[in-house]
């Protein structure tokens, strides 16, 4: 007794391999969405968690602050001020960036401060400096690579926000700051600056 199979050889081979990869692809997606739906739903609990200290803070000062009597007609008086002393700041600075249009700044000390999203890097076009954090933590620790002009590149782990890393180029000196690891939004942000 002959069936199909036997008869169609080269189509059922073409089939079954066909039947292979598309269940293949479909657990592929499967575990991939699976993977995104964990990652997700910790950045969820870790914003819970931030939210409730927030909360339970919010909620602390409150109480401080319903405690002390005429707290709030106070905190009202000290808010205008403190605007009227910023419109000041905001007017003198401005008053203070049209004199010295005119001024050369060639001779002032170097400066870049950049966000970036994890993953990306940033050269440097004056010191030629490639610098970039791979990957941040749940706890705002993260991994950087650092590419030194006329040097190898080497990585460093387990670092977190406030660390800083000298180099010298054409003899001047150069900080790198690291100021912040965005576990959320996957992003960090670091200054470049030369110092003297």
């Amino acid at each position: 007794m002959n069936n199909w199979f036997e008869h169609n050889q080269t189509k059922s081979i073409i089939a079954y391999t066909l039947l292979i990869a598309a269940s293949s692809i479909s657990a592929t997606y499967f575990i991939i969405d699976q993977q995104k739906v964990e990652i997700l739903q910790s950045k969820i609990s870790f914003l819970e968690r931030e939210s409730d200290s927030i909360r339970k803070e919010n909620d602390y000062l409150r109480r401080l602050l319903n405690e002390i009597p005429n707290a709030i007609p106070f905190l009202i008086n000290k808010n205008k001020e403190l605007s009227d002393q910023i419109y000041n700041f905001k007017r003198e600075t401005q008053e203070n960036k049209i004199n010295n249009e005119n001024t050369d700044i060639k001779d002032s000390e170097y400066s870049v401060k950049k966000r970036k999203k994890v993953g990306v890097a940033y050269l440097d076009p004056k010191t030629n400096i490639s610098f970039c954090v791979t990957y941040i933590n749940y706890s705002r620790e993260g991994t950087i690579t650092l590419s030194p002009p006329n040097d190898y590149p080497f990585t460093i782990k387990n670092i977190s926000a406030g660390y800083s890393w000298n180099y010298n180029y054409k003899g001047k000196k150069y900080k790198i700051f690291l100021l912040e690891l965005d576990y959320i939004a996957s992003e960090y942000e670091f200054e470049l600056k030369e110092y003297k």
